[in-house]
């Protein structure tokens, strides 16, 4: 009898090994697996075909966001005891106004513009915006249709509010430093980068996540699911053990967020992560310098108040990336200096009015880019950019 028992429990065990791949003793915690991000045209093409599902596990990143937000989350979320706070109902007041103000008035008009004059360009698949910090916001509305967006930064991307942790008395502030770290764009249409430092060495945001997080849900976009990566040697977009919070050293490091917009289970993907894409900058790190290579040559790229960086001699290095890998660049005249559209290679098309750069750059005009303008420009309906007028150049390329 005792030994016909063993028979049958040697034979469960054995069933059991079969099943789950490893004996008791081998066998692993369970983790979860990210894969590094593919970034192939045929990855790119694979994904396009995918529809992904919500599903209830991975809503509360999108619950979190619409927190953040001040938009009500899914029940699923399990945030309606903090959406039930004085703190919170007013954050909600405060952003719903100050969001359907900025939209009617400002997105609005960039949206039908956009789809206007650049309709062909809007369905790039991979939209690259170097200097474009945690501006999801703009990406997203002259080119709504990218699969993929990739945005650098300076910044840490720090990590996903854990909002359990916040307490009470201090949720208010949170929400504030929130609100004010968002002014800028709102009303200027660009981040200050020294103002992002100093709120963010405050320590209440703890990175770019939180906003990127904001502007992805308030532009009717639902998030599927947040990674932390880095940019490995090879120079590929990588999965990372844990998000990066060091004070120092978080160069190469990020986040991936899945999403995708309202009425659509077609699943995009946006990249963040922190680099210095001076040629110092470059030159002394050989991930960013291997993963700039590697971009496909179909790119859209879009360059907004990026501080006249490439009218420099050591921004050189981003400049031919971006020309060698573009099929169509937006900018405005902080972007790449006018001289460098050789007309045999690109078509090139102006708006708005250009007169100076404002005092602050006041060195970088461009006598060229004033005579090209006098030979006439179709007009924009919105402001943009540093100045009280908005210029814009939209560079397509004659050839693939």
């Amino acid at each position: 009898m005792k030994s016909r028992l063993s028979i049958v429990l040697l034979i469960v065990l054995e069933l059991c090994i079969a099943h789950c791949g490893k004996r008791p003793s081998e066998r692993r915690p369970e983790t979860v697996s990210i894969q590094p991000a593919d970034t192939s045209v045929a990855g790119m093409e694979n994904l396009q075909k995918k529809s992904v599902p919500v599903r209830p596990s991975e809503s509360r990143f999108d619950g979190i966001a619409r927190f953040l937000a001040g938009m009500e989350p899914d029940s699923t979320a399990g945030l309606s005891d903090l959406c039930n706070t004085a703190a919170w109902k007013q954050h909600r007041r405060t952003t719903d106004l100050k969001w359907k103000r900025f939209d009617a008035n400002h997105l609005q008009p960039i949206r039908r513009w956009a789809a206007t004059e650049f309709a062909e360009a809007r369905k790039s698949r991979t939209v690259f915006y170097p200097f474009g910090g945690p501006d999801f916001l703009y990406a997203t509305s002259f080119f709504p249709g990218g699969e993929r967006y990739i945005l650098f930064g300076l910044e840490p991307s720090g990590r996903i509010p854990d909002l359990r942790r916040i307490p009470a008395d201090s949720l208010a502030g949170f929400l504030e430093a929130v609100n004010q770290s968002l002014d800028d764009v709102l009303s200027l249409s660009f981040f200050k980068t020294k103002d992002m430092r100093l709120e963010l060495k405050e320590g209440k945001l703890q990175g770019n996540i939180p906003i990127l997080m904001y502007l992805m849900v308030r532009t009717g976009n639902r998030i599927v699911d947040m990674k932390p990566i880095h940019v490995d040697t090879s120079g590929v977009v990588a999965s990372a053990d844990s998000f990066f919070t060091a004070p120092s050293g978080y160069f190469n490091h990020g986040v991936e967020i899945r999403f995708h917009p309202e009425g659509s289970d077609t699943v995009r993907r946006l990249i963040y992560f922190s680099v210095n894409i001076s040629d110092y900058g470059v030159k002394d790190n050989k991930n960013v310098r291997r993963f700039l290579q590697k971009l496909d040559t179909s790119l859209t790229t879009y360059i907004k108040a990026a501080s006249y960086l490439m009218h420099k001699k050591y921004f050189t290095a981003i400049r031919q990336t971006v020309l060698a890998k573009s099929r169509a660049i937006l900018q405005d005249d902080s972007g790449i200096p006018y001289r460098f559209f050789d007309p045999s290679v690109w078509t090139v098309a102006l708006y708005g009015q250009y007169t100076q750069p404002i005092d602050m750059f006041k060195e970088y005009f461009e006598a060229d880019l004033k005579a090209a303008y006098g030979l006439g420009a179709k007009p924009v309906g919105f402001r943009l950019g540093y100045g009280a007028q908005s210029n814009l150049l939209f560079a397509v390329r004659k050839k693939p």
